[in-house]
């Protein structure tokens, strides 16, 4: 799902909305949880990492 090398944490063409998904579940507040693994963080997570977000 996400480019490595120098494009590294950011979504491969035509997975763009997986990007938006991860950005709207950091958002907004909800009892949910989303298990990611990866060797890189999504660029849209990144803003969200927060003691109180729970990104």
């Amino acid at each position: 799902m996400l480019c490595g090398g120098s494009q590294a944490g950011q979504c491969r063409l035509g997975y763009e909305g997986y990007g938006q998904l991860l950005k709207r579940v950091g958002e907004v507040p909800h009892q949910s949880c989303v298990l990611l693994t990866s060797r890189e963080k999504p660029r849209e997570m990144i803003p969200l990492e927060a003691e109180k977000t729970g990104v």
